[in-house]
């Protein structure tokens, strides 16, 4: 299993606070080659573009296997596991006792050994599943909107502040994540990685070192 001090290495660094995602849509944090440990997914949200995402992450290196997934709504976990199935095929580990429905899917979701969770529930969810996912100590790529008003913003600001104590790796998706001013956004408030599209990623680089080099 891949452990807190192995993740350093194996991530794509743009210095120790910021690093940057950018395969296109969605999570691509672990670049892992065929010696290093293997990494396990958890899908919370199955919604499609939970799907996507856990899709483009399970792409993004070979050691990386989905073993567990929840949602509210068990018709949503079976369409996205059929789908993942048919297109992965042996990366999807998921089975029937794996598998979790209801209001607290998320909870045995991070009970799992999962090393890295998805989350893709409604936004009005974000806030409380990043913190369980923080207390369980696990990585978390979140999808947008992370946020929907000011108080939301706050609490989420605070748990990327309890995320970097822990040593966790917190990521968040949007277009504008590659900008140059949402880049220093991310690092002042102790977010590790963002994910934008290819086009972006060359400046979202350059901001990157840049953050890094002026503190936040």
């Amino acid at each position: 299993r891949l452990g807190q001090d192995h993740l350093g290495p194996i991530l794509l660094h743009l210095g120790d606070v910021l690093l940057l995602a950018g395969h296109g849509h969605g999570p691509t944090p672990f670049c892992i080659g065929p010696g290093h440990a293997h990494v396990g997914l958890g899908l919370i949200g199955c919604g499609g573009r939970g799907t996507y995402d856990t899709m483009n992450c399970l792409k993004s290196a070979p050691n990386v296997e989905l073993v567990a997934m929840g949602d509210l709504f068990k018709d949503r976990i079976d369409r996205s596991r059929q789908r993942l199935a048919k297109e992965l095929g042996e990366k999807v580990k998921v089975t029937d006792e794996t598998c979790f429905v209801g209001w607290d899917a998320h909870k045995s979701v991070l009970n799992t050994d999962v090393d890295m969770v998805i989350l893709t529930e409604t936004p009005h969810f974000r806030p409380q599943h990043l913190r369980a996912a923080i207390e369980a100590g696990k990585h978390v790529f979140m999808e947008k909107p992370v946020t929907v008003d000011g108080p939301t913003s706050r609490r989420m600001l605070e748990l990327a502040e309890e995320s970097s104590k822990k040593n966790l790796k917190v990521g968040i998706c949007g277009e504008h994540g590659g900008d140059p001013s949402s880049i220093r956004f991310c690092h002042r408030v102790g977010l590790n990685y963002v994910s934008c599209s290819p086009f972006r990623v060359p400046i979202a680089r350059l901001a990157a070192a840049q953050a890094e080099q002026v503190g936040p």
